[in-house]
């Protein structure tokens, strides 16, 4: 009989459990449901479920307007105004989906402000003139200027906007709505595939399919979120604690026959592993110095890492947009920028050439300044820590002495976005929900510029992406990005998963762009409720 698991509730058939970040990354706590105050992604990966984005960007960066809460997205004028069409659905309560929650949750960015977690991403709400209805379900959007249409609807209307029930929100304070970030009263009317039924922090998050969600309805009867305290996915898996789990890189030789569970190989994801350098440490203000940063990333042995932390299952990445979006690559992209190749003598003759002298224990010295800095990482990220011994020992053959600072994932986002002086090098890993542009890491009033880099240049190649046309600026900006190292970019492992036998729709559930779309989940055989067994044949096709 199998061992009672400690993560999640007693379950019962129809019943699919995961953790969150399966086939991304390590599993964290979740600490909000609020998708105005995070930008966690598993805190995302629930909020989807829950939710709708205003336009759901799919796994080829398109619209799929049959997941969005929009029915369609129009521009009369070539980007300086948008019609959106919002489709004829309800919220869970039977509430009609109108206009004044698209405008409510317009209003509602506007007077949080900077505590909007993606505050002008994409555009929203800085480059929104005004927004008024056209009808109950019409909404016209008319810019401060005219903006690239494909990037204002994939990033200022995408993955990151979901709009909130009106009814529910207003008149709520900005203090309570902090306050109740994780309070499943107030997140019990929704408009997405699921309701929020139970949370018990640290330990599950229960979900069950929304009778009145308008689009394609789950065939699962309930989604749970399982938080593992104590043990390891794989021994959750094994006591029926999980139904899918990944596979850990160091195990994935070894497991990818596991008897009793099937395999599955997934895209790799639209991801990449993101050093956030800070430009205003007081223990390592050199950091601030383009060489540094350059000599850097030709210090890292990016295949030693692919080779011994992701066992073969990444890719060398040099820049912002992974190697997994080939399409919207730059040519120097495509060529692998060979200038930031691993080259420890390059590393060392840039460290010189910028006045660095090797002191008696061989640690680069400048105006009495030490090479020395800390890595901040996830302790939850086996492959996180393992990744920066090997950045440490690497680095410390090109004369810098590296230490490694080991956090909780939610402290390190809170570090990170904190005071900005009392951390030197944040490594972790960064999604591509669905345009890689990079306003809001290295434009000086970005979002999630949590590095403080300024550059005026920048600033101008991030307005280009913004105001003009076609896939030049975005070539631009990201090969400038490159050449700047305001970031170091690393190799991220997409992992493979294994899945307990009857549950189907995986590689559609999991989009390499981090949105998860769960009512794509099927089961059969054993998990499946009898009736659903009986009526086998007669669901939906997955989505492409």
């Amino acid at each position: 009989m199998p061992a009672v698991s400690r993560a999640a509730p007693p379950t019962s058939c129809g019943t699919v459990i995961v953790p969150t970040a399966v086939g991304s990354g390590s599993s964290a706590t979740i600490t909000s449901f609020n998708p105005m105050l995070t930008t966690a992604l598993g805190a995302h990966e629930v909020i989807e479920q829950m939710f709708k984005p205003l336009v759901w960007i799919d796994r080829h960066g398109k619209p799929d307007w049959e997941r969005s809460l929009a029915a369609n997205v129009t521009t009369p004028d070539d980007g300086l105004s948008f019609v959106v069409t919002l489709h004829n659905w309800r919220w869970s309560d039977g509430v009609p989906i109108t206009s004044g929650d698209l405008l409510f949750t317009l209003d509602l960015i506007r007077r949080l402000g900077a505590g909007y977690a993606y505050y002008g991403t994409g555009g929203m709400p800085t480059l929104v003139a005004n927004a008024t209805a056209l009808s109950s379900h019409q909404v016209l959007l008319r810019m401060t200027r005219k903006v690239n249409p494909r990037w204002f609807i994939s990033m200022g209307m995408g993955n990151l906007f979901f709009p909130l029930p009106k009814h529910v929100f207003e008149g709520m304070s900005l203090v309570e709505m902090r306050r109740r970030q994780t309070d499943p009263t107030l997140f019990a009317v929704s408009d997405g595939a699921f309701l929020l039924k139970s949370y018990a922090l640290g330990r599950h998050i229960v979900m069950e399919p929304n009778p009145l969600y308008g689009g394609r309805h789950p065939s699962i009867k309930r989604l749970i979120f399982a938080f593992p305290n104590g043990t390891t996915a794989l021994e959750e898996l094994r006591s029926g604690g999980l139904d899918i789990a990944n596979i850990p890189f160091l195990l994935s030789g070894m497991m990818d026959r596991l008897p009793g569970f099937e395999t599955v190989h997934l895209t790799p994801n639209f991801a990449y592993g993101d050093g956030y350098f800070n430009f205003r440490s007081h223990n390592a203000p050199f950091l601030a110095d383009d060489a540094v940063r350059r000599a850097i990333a030709r210090g890292i042995d990016q295949k030693e890492i692919i080779d011994l932390v992701f066992h073969g299952q990444a890719a060398i990445d040099h820049g912002p947009v992974p190697p997994s979006m080939f399409d919207m690559q730059s040519d120097a992209a495509h060529a692998g920028y060979p200038e930031l190749s691993f080259d420890p003598a390059a590393a060392r003759a840039l460290l010189q050439s910028d006045g660095w002298k090797p002191g008696a224990d061989g640690v680069m010295t400048k105006g009495g300044r030490r090479l020395a800095f800390t890595i901040m990482t996830s302790s939850e990220s086996v492959a996180g820590i393992l990744q920066a011994q090997v950045m440490q020992r690497d680095l410390r053959a090109v004369g810098m002495d590296v230490s490694i600072q080991l956090v909780g994932f939610n402290q390190l986002l809170a570090t990170m976005s904190g005071n900005g002086h009392d951390w030197d090098l944040a490594v972790l890993i960064w999604s591509v929900e669905s345009y890689p542009d990079v306003h809001d890491f290295f434009s000086s009033d970005g979002a999630e510029n949590f590095g403080h880099f300024i550059d005026p240049h920048m600033d101008a190649l991030n307005r280009d992406v913004m105001f003009g046309s076609g896939d030049g600026p975005l070539h631009a900006v990201q090969d400038y990005t490159v050449a700047k190292q305001p970031h170091l970019y690393l190799p991220v492992g997409t992992p493979n998963l294994l899945v307990r036998p009857g549950i189907g729709g995986v590689k559609e559930f999991l989009s390499p762009n981090g949105m998860w779309s769960a009512e794509l989940l099927t089961l059969s055989g054993p998990l499946a409720c009898p009736a659903d067994v009986t009526q086998a044949g007669s669901t939906h096709v997955p989505h492409a």
